[in-house]
């Protein structure tokens, strides 16, 4: 994790922060894809269900989550959470966990959520992640996966600052 206390005018403005609604939600991986400098600040809920203390610094904020009912509930909870200590989520990730569809119940979770983030994107699966520690480079990406990272950009950019 990186400390967003240190403004920089590199890449894309002051940066962005990316929390994961839940540990595995796709946080880091994200981060690897996203424009310098991005601050990739880990799970926002932590196994007890609570809800940690967040200093974005004014940037602009991730909510990453897998596509999963349990993942749909703890991206609610870190949602609620972060609106309590008043901030927005610029833009919310949801992460395909595998070739499977979203389960019907999570779909609807995740369309309530909708209202309350600057936007929502989906990120494909993408199989070489699974049991490996590279992470690929964007070009390298299947065409689908660049075009859901240029969305999730635009959102950002669309919402905030960077």
């Amino acid at each position: 994790m990186t400390d967003p206390s240190q403004p920089t005018n590199e890449g894309w403005g002051e940066g962005v922060v990316v929390l994961g609604a839940h540990g595995g939600a796709g946080a880091t991986t994200l981060t690897h894809w996203l424009p310098s400098p991005s601050f990739d600040l880990g799970p926002v809920v932590g196994p007890d269900g609570a809800v940690r203390q967040v200093t974005s610094h004014g940037r602009p904020i991730i909510l990453t989550t897998r596509n999963t009912v349990h993942s749909a509930q703890a991206a609610s909870i870190a949602l609620n959470g972060l609106r309590d200590q008043g901030l927005r989520v610029a833009c919310l990730v949801i992460v395909d966990d595998g070739a499977g569809s979203t389960p019907r119940e999570a779909k609807v979770r995740f369309r309530m959520l909708e209202g309350h983030v600057g936007g929502t994107e989906r990120l494909s699966f993408l199989p070489t992640l699974r049991g490996s520690e590279e992470i690929p480079p964007e070009e390298e990406l299947p065409r689908k996966m660049v075009s859901e990272l240029t969305r999730i950009k635009e959102l950002v950019q669309k919402d905030g600052t960077p």
